[in-house]
């Protein structure tokens, strides 16, 4: 798995083959015929490119690709649960890039059962604000929000 494709933010390839703005190197590192890249936002449209390298440098790109996610899948796990114990409270967070997630769910394990922690909507919700704000500001940086 990898991140994002083309079409994003960044403008370079750190010593690969040249690229110009907009396009987002997804690794220089592959040695196969294919990668896989995960966890995109089904929302967008993709764009793709390759170029080869050997001892002499690298090839000229491609001739791109637009890959569109099709219908919107579940969205890939948040990160692990930082807790924060206070006097007589916890503050748990974790760390989440996918803009189309809408709402959280928590919750904990009680004699070796999970079940929804109780009064939990306000912090979930406090948390999603947080990072919606987080990939608006990447965006507004020219990030894509991934």
């Amino acid at each position: 798995g990898g991140g994002g494709g083309g079409g994003g933010g960044g403008s370079g390839s750190g010593g690969g083959a040249a690229t110009e703005t907009g396009w987002q190197t997804v690794s220089e590192a592959i040695t196969s015929l294919s990668v896989e890249i995960s966890c995109w936002d089904a929302s967008k449209a993709y764009e793709f490119r390759v170029a080869a390298r050997n001892a002499l440098g690298w090839s000229p790109w491609s001739r791109s690709s637009v890959a569109h996610a099709g219908p919107a899948a579940a969205p890939c796990a948040p990160g692990p649960v930082s807790v924060a114990v206070e006097h007589q409270s916890a503050t748990l967070t974790w760390p989440h890039t996918q803009a189309s997630v809408t709402a959280y769910e928590v919750q904990e394990l009680r004699k070796g059962e999970w079940l929804p922690l109780r009064d939990s909507e306000p912090a979930i919700a406090e948390q999603l604000r947080r990072a919606k704000r987080q990939w608006a500001q990447r965006a507004d940086a020219g990030g894509d929000g991934e």
